[in-house]
């Protein structure tokens, strides 16, 4: 496998996985979705969708809240945007992590081998086996040696009444 492809499955070798990791870390968690958006589009299921919501909303609720905060004074909106910003920085490359390893992923499926060359699979279609072929009947018993003696003097008996 030359390249991997962005919606090939199984988890993400070593390398993406650090970049995936290293782009919270690196924007002091501005970017902190990118990691769980990357496990949604690759893996569609619900959880992974879901994990991207509410980091969607982490990411949202930290512009807000860097928006609405005084630079002079100290409210609760630097409380919520420290928070975001916390679990932005250090959530999502722990949940990237947890949710792309092997044991969530499942064991790799491998291909059937391919068969030899020259080699043609059975059919599919199974097809009735043929009729039995009809038995012989029973045919009589071959004369014995008495029959045949008497057989023998009856015909003595009728060639003589014959030849009379």
């Amino acid at each position: 496998m030359a390249g991997q492809q962005f919606g090939a499955p199984g988890p993400f070798r070593v390398g993406p996985k650090i970049l995936f990791c290293l782009v919270p870390l690196l924007t002091l968690g501005l970017l902190g979705l990118v990691p769980s958006l990357v496990l949604a589009l690759r893996r569609k299921r619900a959880v992974d969708v879901l994990g991207a919501a509410v980091f969607v909303l982490l990411q949202l609720a930290l512009y807000v809240s860097i928006g609405l905060t005084d630079p002079d004074s100290r409210n609760a909106f630097d409380v919520v945007g420290a928070t975001t910003v916390m679990l932005l920085w250090l959530g999502a490359p722990a949940h990237f992590l947890v949710l792309d390893s092997r044991h969530v992923w499942g064991a790799p499926k491998t291909a059937p081998p391919a068969p030899p060359v020259g080699w043609y699979p059975p059919p599919q279609q199974q097809y009735p086996a043929p009729p039995a072929p009809p038995r012989p009947a029973p045919q009589a018993a071959a004369p014995t040696q008495d029959d045949l003696q008497q057989l023998g003097e009856l015909l003595r008996r009728q060639a003589q009444d014959g030849s009379r």
